[in-house]
């Protein structure tokens, strides 16, 4: 039997990352995966790469790194795929806001590569929902990934592909795979030997088995298998781990080339058959069984019972009102447009999702990080204001309304400020109890 492996690297570090820091990653991850990449030419991998990692890596100077991600994709060993550029949770925010997001990394991609590399989209933190689909399928995308406990089955196919009510390709991620090999659960030889080849290996269920079976097959010549994780993972979350498990991987698997093929996620389109209709779940790789059981399907970021999240989700309404306003004033050409250019530059980085993602509680805590968000959110409206005071309006426009947005967003990120301080010391009383 040959088992197909495609294997997707996600890679992204937000735009208010520090200098040091992401030349630290640099120089502990992507260079040397990169590097270990080109010396296995043989060797196919699915890359995600946000549009905003993309910049800054530009604005460090890490030029061998951009270098060897355009010699990859060049001699064919990655393919890149499309993804939101600032790495959103994209079901909850607006959805103009979407569509703009992809659009920007669109264009981010063409300026470092040329093209749009890929028919194939990443959802950041493989969070989806119905809408998003749906917008992922009219921008054009043929395929998308999600997580496996996104299956309505709970379990995944690993032998044919399906497609949701739109004609979107879905495909599944393992997600007991990828989340072992993502957490060193395990070694280089018990994933070739165990899971590629298959030798007496029986899959162990999470937690939330019931929502994460492992996939089933019916066709027993093939069968494909899809991992996706971190890039960060090898190198920085796990030192030296490029070598300690993919390089060992891979040189295992050269010895079994009848049995085992890397493939990127594409590949699959062509390899195996199209049958059946899919309809995924809400849902991201972060979301659990309980989680979908009480209706919490993006719990690190947008959880009805945390009260950052309350306060943040409030302050992202009110902006996006706000910048929706200054949107509007923009296209008729009736805003002062260097504090409109501002504003929007704050914004469309402010939906980045780590902000959110720090202020989970589940366990990530980290309220620096929080504010750092907050801050752009403020950024971007003080921006607005400033381009709707100096805007060349009619008599008849309501300023009032503006103002009062703006009112509410001050109030809000104070509100932010004293959740910040209450939570984190209930956190460090029940951390000293």
């Amino acid at each position: 039997m040959i088992k197909y492996w495609a294997n997707l690297l996600h890679l992204y570090q937000p735009p208010t990352q520090d200098r040091e820091v992401l030349d630290r990653i640099n120089n502990s991850c992507y260079l040397p995966l990169l590097r270990m990449l080109d010396n296995h030419p043989h060797i196919k991998t699915t890359f995600n790469i946000s549009g905003v990692l993309l910049e800054l890596l530009d604005q460090s100077n890490h030029q061998e790194t951009l270098q060897l991600f355009r010699k990859l994709a060049f001699k064919g060993n990655i393919e890149i795929i499309g993804t939101a550029k600032f790495h959103p949770l994209l079901p909850i925010i607006p959805e103009k806001e979407v569509a703009r997001q992809i659009q920007l990394n669109r264009e981010t991609n063409l300026h470092y590569f040329g093209k749009d590399t890929s028919s194939g989209f990443f959802p950041p933190e493989l969070a989806i929902n119905d809408n998003i689909l749906k917008i992922i399928k009219e921008l054009g995308y043929t395929w998308t990934i999600v997580s496996g406990i996104a299956s309505e089955l709970g379990k995944w196919f690993t032998d044919k592909i399906q497609k949701n009510q739109q004609g979107l390709i879905i495909f599944y991620r393992d997600d007991i795979i990828s989340n072992k090999i993502a957490f060193n659960h395990i070694p280089a030889e018990d994933f070739v030997n165990k899971v590629l080849l298959g030798e007496n290996y029986k899959a162990e269920e999470s937690k939330e088995g019931k929502y994460c079976k492992r996939g089933i097959k019916q066709i027993p010549n093939s069968e494909f298998l899809i991992t996706a994780l971190d890039g960060e993972t090898f190198g920085h979350h796990i030192a030296n781990y490029q070598d300690i498990f993919l390089q060992q991987v891979y040189h295992l698997i050269e010895y079994h080339p009848s049995d085992i093929k890397t493939v990127f996620l594409s590949d699959l389109i062509d390899l195996f058959p199209t049958a059946g209709i899919t309809k995924p779940k809400p849902s991201s790789w972060s979301t659990t069984g309980k989680d979908l059981e009480h209706g919490v399907y993006f719990p690190l970021w947008s959880h009805p019972s945390n009260p950052v999240h309350k306060v943040q989700n409030k302050i992202a309404k009110a902006l996006d009102k706000l910048i929706s306003i200054c949107d509007t004033y923009y296209l008729k050409n009736l805003i002062d447009q260097n504090y409109y250019n501002s504003a929007r530059y704050f914004y469309d980085r402010s939906l980045y999702s780590c902000s959110s993602w720090w202020a989970s509680m589940r366990p990530s805590w980290s309220p620096i990080l929080i504010f750092k968000g907050a801050n752009m959110m403020m950024l971007a409206a003080l921006n607005a204001k400033l381009a709707l005071t100096y805007a060349k309006v009619k008599e008849e426009y309501i300023k009032d309304e503006s103002e009062e947005i703006y009112d509410q967003i001050t109030n809000y990120f104070g509100q932010l400020l004293t959740e910040l301080s209450k939570q984190s010391s209930n956190l460090l009383n029940a951390k000293i109890s």
